[in-house]
């Protein structure tokens, strides 16, 4: 837990270590992952992915000096909101169990921050991809997937350290998997190779609304979102139906 708040703290208010939330997902995931079996466990579990979100959150806004009640009630809502997603995938994989495994994380992530962007985009600031607005230079390409894409990216590369180096204790057996290791470093690196000289989305435009559309190259506003969400709804109504059938079926 400490060392998730440290790496997802340090990511944000650091400038110069936004990298560091590439690994402050992943310690969440081994904890989701060693605890979701038991039964007994999975209100703690929650609690303590709330306290960690929660915690880092809280630290993020401890960044601005604003003073105003509502803006410190917004991290720990925010966190509320961010824990859902640990939530679905517990629903979903027990009652549609599927081969995408914890990659179905980021689908219910994205579809929340998307969510939260139409009714109440001044959470932008709390969303992954914002650890990166002090450098924009590093996350231009954004102008073609949306500002979502970056917390699109940041997930998948915590979820692909989690998959070679923190599960099942890999790294401490000498068992790291490195095809998923190669794996996550060229995902980091690739979008490095689509930095345009174009101005990059940002949280701040976000919450402007216009700046984002504006910039935006390709596709319509924040298209992985609008798919996440479609994908979120499409998951939940087939799990449904699959509880519905396995109920039915019981003597």
């Amino acid at each position: 837990m400490a060392t998730a708040i440290i790496f997802l703290s340090l990511g944000k208010l650091i400038a110069a270590m936004p990298f560091l939330t590439f690994l402050g997902l992943a310690p969440l995931f081994t904890l989701f992952y060693n605890r979701q079996k038991e039964a007994s466990a999975k209100l703690s579990l929650y609690v303590k992915i709330f306290i960690v979100l929660a915690t880092t959150f809280l630290l993020w806004n401890a960044a601005y000096s604003n003073e105003n009640l509502i803006s410190h009630i917004q991290p720990v809502f925010h966190a509320i909101i961010m824990l859902l997603p640990f939530a679905i995938y517990g629903f979903t994989n027990k009652y549609a169990r599927n081969r995408l495994g914890f990659f179905t994380i980021p689908i219910y992530w994205l579809a929340l921050e998307y969510l939260l962007l139409q009714f109440q985009p001044v959470f932008a600031g709390f969303f992954l991809g914002s650890v990166f607005s002090d450098h924009p230079e590093l996350i231009s390409w954004n102008i073609y997937t949306g500002f979502l894409g970056v917390s699109l990216w940041i997930l998948i590369i915590n979820i692909l350290l989690f998959y070679c180096v923190f599960k099942d204790n890999a790294l401490f057996n000498g068992n790291i998997r490195w095809a998923g290791l190669i794996a996550a470093i060229i995902v980091t690196c690739v979008p490095f190779f689509l930095a345009t000289d174009a101005i990059a989305i940002t949280h701040k435009d976000l919450v402007s609304g216009g700046s984002a559309l504006e910039k935006q190259a390709y596709g319509s506003s924040e298209f992985i979102g609008k798919t996440a969400v479609w994908i979120s709804v499409l998951l939940l109504l087939y799990s449904f139906v699959k509880r519905e059938v396995r109920t039915n079926e019981r003597p």
